[in-house]
């Protein structure tokens, strides 16, 4: 049902479409105030059909921003207190949740790429960009938030996209958005923030690493501007279920156990009997170390854009296991969930916590393609 992602990438190719990488610098003698001075004018909300979030230049009219930002669309526009730019949209690389756009830089110092794999747990990095969908007050420069450096996490299915996981404040409408040092260095890109107060999850976000970047920029060349629907449903089946599923677009456990797990599925099917399930599969080992038991919790968001979220819900699913290394997750209610993902949604969040609340795993399904998926399996 999965299989390792692969791509043959030429020495040539990786050359001429490598991302330059400087060596992050020491901290000492950076200050926060020089760092944002020289960081915000190269910092933009983008704006497209369909939604809003935040890009960066990069240089030699490059410009950088989350895929799932620009799925659909084929033009962009930028925008901070000092510039305007109308964009093209090159390519994305929806597994890494990495997209390119093109236009004139004039007048824009592009922000360095620093090295993520000499980050260390506990350093500081600061998030900017314009959350809310709205451009920032005053001046119209974007907003910032400071954290700190939780843990990074590496995947199997995608073995060259690293993830930072870090308590700097990014909301929707920040991702595509920078993550830098202190000395202003590029070493993430924002990909996700996902948390909701009442069921305890909050001041969790994650950032594609920047030692992601030469890669996925080399696929996003390849593969060009993503459609509006993502073809990323498959339909399959078995003596006891029929389904469509589809893997996440991010995946990360809280506390993984061990480096490297698989990106959460999400599944939508019905039995034999023509009872309708909806369920997630979690890599159980990674997460806590040990198969689930009980009830948990689901704590779940739709998205129509990016900066329109329905209110959180939190639901508890009960836990099913296919074989000793799998574990799949249920929904007490699947007819809610199949109505709310297909009226209109282009994404759904989902949290999956303990019964103290806490945070066991997170994951980012892309809904677009589902009612077609649906369509085609009657």
């Amino acid at each position: 049902m999965r299989g390792l992602l692969t791509a043959v990438l030429t020495i040539t190719v990786l050359a001429v479409l490598a991302v330059p990488v400087t060596a992050t610098a020491q901290t000492e003698n950076c200050t926060l105030e020089a760092t944002l001075a020289g960081a915000l004018p190269s910092v933009f909300q983008l704006a497209t059909d369909e939604g809003t979030g935040t890009a960066f230049y990069i240089g030699d009219g490059t410009y950088i921003t989350a895929s799932h930002i620009i799925a659909g669309a084929t033009t962009a526009t930028a925008t901070n207190h000092l510039h305007v730019r109308d964009l093209t949209v090159t390519g994305a690389d929806p597994s890494a949740d990495f997209a390119i756009l093109s236009g004139s830089g004039e007048g824009i110092v592009a922000l360095p790429i620093g090295d993520s794999a000499e980050l260390h747990i506990g350093d500081e990095l600061i998030v900017v960009g314009y959350p809310g969908g709205t451009l920032g007050t005053g001046e119209r420069r974007g907003s910032v938030a400071i954290g700190v450096l939780s843990t990074r996490a590496a995947h199997e299915t995608r073995p060259y996209v690293v993830h930072l996981q870090t308590d700097a404040a990014g909301n929707p409408g920040n991702s595509g958005g920078p993550v830098l040092d202190r000395c202003g260095n590029v070493v993430g890109l924002v990909s996700a923030q996902i948390g909701e107060t009442g069921a305890g999850i909050e001041g969790i976000g994650y950032a594609v690493a920047s030692e992601t970047f030469t890669e996925a920029r080399v696929r996003a060349v390849e593969a060009g501007p993503p459609p509006l629907e993502q073809s990323s449903w498959w339909t399959d089946q078995d003596d006891v279920y029929s389904w469509i599923a589809t893997e996440a677009i991010l995946g990360v456990y809280a506390n993984p156990k061990q480096e490297g797990t698989y990106y959460p599925d999400l599944w939508v099917g019905c039995d034999r009997r023509g009872s309708l399930y909806v369920a997630m599969w979690w890599d159980v080992p990674e997460l806590i170390g040990a198969p689930i038991s009980g009830s948990l919790y689901v704590s779940r968001q739709f998205v129509e854009r990016e900066f329109a979220g329905r209110d959180w819900e939190r639901q508890s699913w009960f836990a099913g296991h296919a074989d000793q290394n799998n574990q799949y997750v249920w929904s007490r209610d699947p007819l809610s969930f199949v109505k709310e993902a297909t009226r209109g949604a282009s994404w759904v969040q989902m949290w999956l916590s303990d019964a103290n609340s806490q945070p066991i795993g997170m994951a980012l399904f892309d809904l677009r393609g589902m009612p077609k998926a649906l369509q085609a399996a009657g």
